[in-house]
């Protein structure tokens, strides 16, 4: 799905029975509906997807309804409803600029690894002579295995150098510079990639290189295993239990106890034992156990609501009254306890 919308900008995935099936996002066309009378869905306020048309080559058409699809698109294209475009879209020219340095380079090598020369003639050689001389000069010196060459000019013949090497345009730190936006566009470190600007100075140290696998995890990935997770979620339908009675508020969501997030398990694990520790002890000072969770899960203490009771009064006096069914504090030797006037303790 990551390669269909890293080309295409768009992944579909068919239900069919038990199986999930791929289909090619070139063949794919999104049918939209509206209850509105526009000149097109597309333009109406209450656009929605009515379904999808596969279309293949040379193949039998097929219509399938939404809950038959899953609609991988995490980067939305904001001229187009309901299409996702490719994460490379936003850096074309970066791409574009990285291979034009690349065959830069490859010309480099290919033309001699020298820089470039300009010759200039006295007024007298003629242009033939200028000709059989350019001809010879680059039989003997053009390509890699001349480079290097001793140069012998005839008289009237002068060399000035023209261009940049490699070292006077800082070649690496143009095409690294380059290698980092297409990196911060994918969501990728460059460190976990192994781009040159990752693997210099402190990026490889401990603590930065785990900060970079928590930045790929936390915001990358996170993000796209939440999103296939909702495209996900109208195939199932709605669940049912055993009884086949239906089943409501259940959701797909990804297992986040894989190797890669241990840490963040660990950290989930550490807010949990605070936040029972935090709910334990309101309940111990009197607040409703119902307020208390709701207010420890939204972050709102306005949640809160008090029983009126205070810590040592969270049960009522019991004097004079008769204990509940079934309960019967009793003393090491198994006999109950009274207080002076009969009532049990």
């Amino acid at each position: 799905m990551e390669w269909d919308v890293s080309a295409a900008g768009n992944a579909y995935i068919r239900r069919k029975g038990n199986g999930l099936f791929r289909l090619n996002p070139a063949w794919v066309i999104i049918v939209m509906g509206s209850q509105e009378n526009a000149e097109a869905p597309g333009m109406a306020a209450d656009t929605t997807v009515a379904g999808y048309f596969f279309n293949p080559p040379g193949g039998k058409p097929q219509f399938f309804n939404p809950q038959q699809i899953c609609h991988y698109a995490p980067y939305p294209d904001p001229d187009a409803h309901f299409l996702g475009m490719s994460w490379i879209t936003p850096v074309l020219q970066e791409l574009m600029g990285d291979t034009a340095s690349t065959q830069h380079k490859y010309k480099f090598f290919e033309n001699g690894a020298t820089p470039n020369l300009a010759l200039a003639f006295d007024p007298t050689v003629t242009i033939d002579q200028v000709r059989q001389f350019k001809e010879l000069m680059e039989e003997e010196h053009r390509g890699v295995a001349n480079a290097f060459k001793t140069l012998y000019l005839g008289g009237g013949a002068k060399p000035t150098p023209v261009g940049s090497n490699f070292k006077d345009m800082d070649y690496a730190v143009i095409q690294g510079r380059a290698e980092s936006r297409l990196a911060a566009a994918a969501g990728v470190p460059p460190s976990w990639v192994g781009f040159a600007e990752g693997l210099a100075g402190s990026s490889l140290n401990a603590g930065n290189f785990d900060s970079a696998r928590r930045r790929f995890s936390d915001g990358t990935m996170a993000h796209l295993w939440g999103n296939v997770s909702a495209s996900f979620q109208p195939m199932i339908g709605q669940p049912h239990d055993r009884r086949g009675k239906p089943m409501g508020g259940a959701q797909l969501w990804y297992d986040a106890r894989i190797p890669f997030m241990r840490e963040d398990a660990g950290d989930l694990a550490d807010i949990q034992s605070k936040e029972s520790d935090t709910i334990a002890r309101l309940i111990r000072e009197g607040f409703i156990p119902d307020s208390v969770v709701a207010a420890v899960k939204n972050n709102d203490w306005t949640l809160l609501k008090h029983s009126g009771l205070t810590s040592v009064q969270l049960a009522p006096p019991t004097a004079g009254v008769e204990p509940m069914p079934g309960f019967t504090p009793a003393n090491g030797n198994g006999k109950a306890l009274a207080t002076p006037n009969g009532a049990h303790r």
